[in-house]
């Protein structure tokens, strides 16, 4: 015992300095280099975040190469859940080394240098497997968080904190233009907020070669949409000069170019733009060089339906063409352009001499079948046109099949009917003024369920100052007078109620479509003062003095077409007064407009026009002065 003891006495001044100064500081020096690199890692985290503003086509690779963003964004998640680890590891072992510092007792120091030890093989094993566990867990995350419908609103809100709301501006001015054609626009072009007219500015006033491929096709789009068709083509070409361009900015410019022409009415120069894109890049493996390929092949299908005399065919084989090439490509992008070709296909099929419903359909019922339960907001919008459309053609066949008609706009709006996307909402509301036209062809009509069907669309949309919205909203207020006019017994003054506030809310509004129902709602408001008991000519000549009046001159076919028969209903009721020298002027006035109309139903009413001038009482001669 004696021994142990003096064993012990003699080794304790050796034992002594093994207590915390010199180990623990080299310690402490390690751990502080660690501090330093961990915010240096921070510093370059940061950096990478502010790097994502230079990123070049940043909007191309937003819209065309999701998996890659969602790749990079989760790197990023990653590596900062690795540095929030590493820091909690790096704070755990300073707590431990300065628990070490202040022992007194040298069994104390040696536990707390073994402690420390361990600590920091915890710290070096989070260096090396907190990524890895980080990965994993943040993967497990992001793949149930993308699943749900957060996901694109708060995506979108991070964006906007990261770019700022001039890089948001601009990037919607060049979606606006980026668009996919599927049907010409009836809505006037949307003015610039001022907030987007200084970000366009400052883009305008970048040197050229500065300038990325999303503000290179805002700049142009904000001339094109505003008809300065010439300044955004000088800018194009402008563009496509610069010799820093790389295949998907050359295949962007391209592209950018064609949609300029196809605004401007220029379709061949358009296809021609189209068909360079095609030819140059069709056959390269990018990813977002196939989109900008399958993208104008569409509207160059497009284009073609547009001709003086439409290319129908052509049209339907360049649908085909993305069909083949690109239908069974799993990339967001790409399906939502192969959609986009099916619908587009159906209604060139439709167009056909003679139309081919039955084809239409098919096409239709691909869109359905292949992307019917797809939760991407672009192809539920694909799929809710393909719906609407084959209710349409449905009630092309021959015979008409109204049920199935019915059926197929039931089904849109049982599976689309609350949601608020604008773009579906659109589809649900034409779905309920074409169910309400379905159920007045039914044997016997329905005219209850028709003014039911109207009703849902002007409660649900009644409000909405969207264009396509109010075009709705119109339709269904002048097919429900009608649908009133129907029931046993008629209505017509709520009839005329209805056309009355069409007249209200849309008489003074600039946009085509809306016009036409207007003016449907002048002349139909007059054939109902007409059913009046007593009736009220007069009031109902005054209806189509308006129509007259308000759309005479209009080029249009559909006014022309309501124009004519006001003029044809006023000459009719000036007969019944007896007032034949009045419905003689009409008459001329009608033929004078319309004798060389081509529009076969125009053509149609003047040879009512013409037989009912034929059959008055010829005039009275002049007096003899």
């Amino acid at each position: 015992m004696a021994r142990i003891l003096l064993l012990i006495l003699l080794l304790l001044p050796v034992a002594r300095p093994a207590l915390p100064e010199t180990p623990v500081d080299d310690q402490a020096r390690l751990f502080q280099e660690l501090s330093e690199k961990f915010k240096r890692l921070e510093t370059e985290l940061s950096n990478l975040r502010s790097e994502k503003e230079k990123l070049e086509d940043l909007k191309s690779k937003l819209d065309a190469q999701d998996v890659r963003i969602n790749a990079q964004d989760k790197w990023i998640s990653n590596f900062g859940l690795f540095l929030a680890q590493g820091a909690n590891n790096i704070a755990a072992s300073s707590n431990a080394i300065s628990s070490a510092s202040n022992a007194t007792s040298w069994i104390v120091g040696i536990g707390a240098i073994l402690l420390t030890a361990g600590l920091f093989g915890v710290g070096l094993y989070s260096v090396i497997k907190v990524p890895e566990q980080s990965r994993l867990a943040a993967e497990r995350t992001i793949k149930d968080y993308l699943s749900s419908a957060d996901a694109k609103r708060d995506f979108h809100s991070s964006v906007e904190k990261l770019f700022g709301p001039e890089i948001l501006a601009i990037q919607a001015v060049a979606k606006r233009g980026d668009r996919l054609s599927t049907s010409p626009s009836s809505e006037p072009p949307q003015p610039l907020s001022p907030e987007t007219e200084q970000a366009l500015q400052k883009v305008l006033a970048m040197p050229e070669e500065e300038r990325d491929t999303v503000q290179w096709r805002a700049l142009i789009y904000s001339y094109s949409d505003t008809k300065r068709f010439e300044a955004a083509l000088a800018l194009a070409d402008k563009w496509l000069t610069l010799s820093t361009l790389t295949p998907l900015q050359t295949a962007s410019a391209l592209w950018v170019r064609g949609n300029v022409l196809l605004d401007a009415g220029r379709l061949q120069e358009a296809i021609a733009a189209y068909d360079a894109v095609i030819q140059r890049f069709g056959s390269d493996p990018d990813p977002a060089l196939r989109e900008q390929v399958a993208r104008a092949l569409v509207n160059k299908g497009y284009a073609l339906g547009l001709l003086a005399t439409p290319q129908t065919k052509a049209a339907i084989a360049a649908y085909d063409d993305v069909i083949q090439r690109f239908g069974s490509d799993p990339t967001p992008a790409l399906r939502e352009v192969v959609a986009r070709a099916f619908v587009n296909k159906g209604v060139a099929l439709g167009k056909l001499t003679p139309p081919q419903p039955e084809a239409e359909i098919a096409a239709y019922d691909d869109v359905i079948q292949r992307f019917g339960t797809d939760p991407a907001p672009a192809l539920r919008e694909q799929v809710t046109r393909a719906l609407v459309n084959k209710g349409v053609a449905l009630g092309q066949l021959t015979p008409p099949q109204p049920e199935a008609q019915i059926a197929a706009y039931d089904e849109l709006i049982q599976r689309f009917g609350a949601d608020p996307a604008p773009a579906l909402r659109e589809q649900v509301a034409r779905a309920f003024v074409n169910k309400g036209v379905a159920l007045g062809k039914l044997t016997p009509p329905q005219p209850e369920a028709q003014i039911a069907a109207y009703d849902d669309v002007i409660q649900r949309f009644g409000t909405d100052p969207t264009p396509a919205l109010r075009e709705q909203v119109a339709r269904a207020f002048v097919n429900k007078g009608y649908a009133l006019g129907q029931l046993t017994p008629p209505q017509p003054e709520a009839e005329i109620t209805a056309y009355d506030d069409v007249i209200q809310r849309f008489g003074s509004d600039p946009a085509p479509a809306l016009r036409e129902q207007v003016a449907r709602a002048f002349v139909n408001k007059g054939v109902a003062l007409g059913q009046l008991t007593p009736p009220q000519p007069e009031a109902e000549i005054a209806a189509y003095d308006d129509v007259i009046q308000r759309f005479g001159t209009d080029p249009a076919p559909a006014l022309r077409e309501q124009v004519s028969m006001a003029l044809h209903y006023k000459a009719i009721i000036l007969k019944d007064l007896n007032r034949f020298a009045d419905a003689r002027t009409v008459c001329e006035d009608y033929i004078h407009r319309f004798a060389d109309a081509p529009e076969t139903a125009i053509q149609e009413m003047t040879k009512k026009v013409r037989s009912l001038l034929s059959n008055l009482p010829p005039p009275e001669p002049s007096a003899d002065s």
